[in-house]
């Protein structure tokens, strides 16, 4: 690896030729914005880093230097003398612009700058005789190796040189527009009341979807499951599994339900303190755990998944932890019991794209770790005994907020950005919320407890 000496002269002698490499993520003007440029095969994200060398490689000489990547569109209006045929055009995906300018350009600039000022959102910061303007909106800054530079475009001044990089033009119509409005839902079907009949719930808790579209409920309080079609009719019910010598086992309090991508069911027995893997057909595959606080034994489980990976994620509820294990019941590691993010009465937990999502009941949040379990942070304040938890299309979280009687759809960043659903007994209303699923299609089934129903919600006004 060249040592930084060599760097730093490749940086000056490329930006001369005009053949740095620009490498510009897609962005609008509310998004946190990275820099990247490749000298010699090394690669650097530091905005500050990379600005301050370009400041020190140029320092010499007298002029302006003017960088703009792809993003950016007409610079003719902000520096005199300005030719666009002198710029050197790399490959589409990976454009820098670069031209320098006499000081008596520079002057003008500056003056022309000044004018402006009292509309623009100009902001300055001195360190050490260099001088930052930046004339967008900031939203969070970058920061540098020495924390020189923390913004994240503008002109940097460093005593009769500077450097104008990446002066965006955000209203460039050829960027495409983000829509960041969260998605608005509509109830779509309402299944069951309380009872004891086919079709009617006592208490329903897990909801899961298998390969063929239907709905799977853990009803309860009548030891069951019971299986509807995406429309909502039901199909069969099984209060009972069997091994392959015909021997059957009645359910005891299923809670959590989840389907792998054969259509095996995954459930939980919270008074067996125990999970059974059953076929499609209800014939017992496995079963592993029983009570205790070790490894691999529960204590009252209650919610379960399956990500993508196969594994088998139990919310271990009053031992206060969640259990991973792989596909065939064998333990792999547990979290959650001890140290920073300890969990107090968890229901449920997910796992998308690295990270778990704990739906942390007695300490009303939802808490967030790592691949191994390590807490990385808590997020959507407000919650009150959050329970079922979920994915929306990649983009949102989906949490129920039981004692609030509502779904509340958060930011993965843990930012609440709409509701489902009020309180009561009405079409459309919640008297505790206690599980979800998401269809491939988009709809959300929820299981409404204490109403003893399911609720069925589409994407619309």
């Amino acid at each position: 690896m060249p040592n930084n000496l060599k760097v730093l002269g490749s940086i000056h002698e490329n930006m001369l030729q005009g053949c740095i490499q620009s490498v510009s993520p897609q962005f609008t003007s509310s998004e946190q914005v990275e820099f990247k440029a490749s000298v010699n095969g090394l690669h650097n994200s530091s905005a500050a880093e990379l600005s301050e060398r370009m400041a020190k490689s140029l320092l010499p000489q007298n002029g302006v230097l003017v960088t703009e990547t792809n993003l950016c569109k007409n610079v003719t209006n902000e520096i005199p003398g300005n030719d666009l045929h002198d710029h050197k055009n790399l490959p589409k995906d990976s454009q820098v612009y670069w031209r320098r300018f006499s000081e008596k350009d520079v002057c003008k600039t500056q003056d022309k700058t000044a004018a402006i000022k009292s509309f623009s959102s100009w902001r300055d910061i001195e360190k050490n005789s260099l001088q930052i303007h930046s004339s967008l909106h900031q939203t969070t800054p970058l920061v540098g190796l020495k924390n020189h530079l923390n913004t994240q475009h503008g002109v940097f001044e460093a005593h009769s040189m500077s450097i104008d990089r990446d002066k965006c033009d955000t209203g460039v119509k050829t960027l495409p527009c983000v829509n960041n409005k969260p998605p608005q839902f509509k109830l779509l079907f309402t299944v069951g009341q309380r009872g004891e009949d086919i079709g009617r719930f006592d208490e329903p808790v897990g909801v899961a979807f298998n390969p063929e579209g239907d709905i799977i409920v853990a009803d309860y309080n009548n030891d069951r499951l019971q299986v509807l079609s995406g429309e909502g009719k039901i199909i069969r019910v099984h209060d009972h599994y069997s091994r392959e010598s015909g021997k059957q086992f009645g359910f005891i309090c299923p809670t959590g339900i989840a389907c792998d991508r054969a259509g095996n069911m995954v459930v939980v027995e919270k008074a067996r303190n125990r999970v059974v893997i059953l076929s499609p057909t209800f014939t017992i595959i496995r079963a592993f755990g029983r009570h205790g606080k070790e490894q691999g034994q529960f204590r009252g489980p209650h919610g379960v998944s399956v990500d993508a990976h196969s594994r088998i994620i139990v919310t271990d509820t009053m031992n206060s932890r969640v259990q991973v294990f792989d596909h065939e019941g064998n333990f792999l590691f547990m979290f959650g019991s001890k140290g920073p993010g300890r969990l107090n009465y968890p229901c449920y937990t997910i796992y998308h794209e690295g990270r778990f999502y704990v739906a942390d009941t007695d300490n009303d949040s939802v808490k967030v770790f790592d691949t191994r379990g390590t807490f990385l942070r808590t997020c959507g304040d407000g919650l009150s005994a959050p329970s079922g938890i979920a994915v929306y299309k990649d983009k949102y979280l989906l949490v129920c907020d039981y004692n609030n009687d509502c779904v509340k759809v958060l930011s993965f960043t843990g930012r609440i950005l709409s509701t489902i659903g009020t309180s009561g007994e009405g079409d459309g209303q919640f008297l505790g919320p206690e599980a979800l699923a998401v269809t491939p299609e988009g709809n959300i089934v929820v299981t409404d407890k204490l109403n003893c129903k399911l609720q069925v919600f589409t994407a619309g006004q």
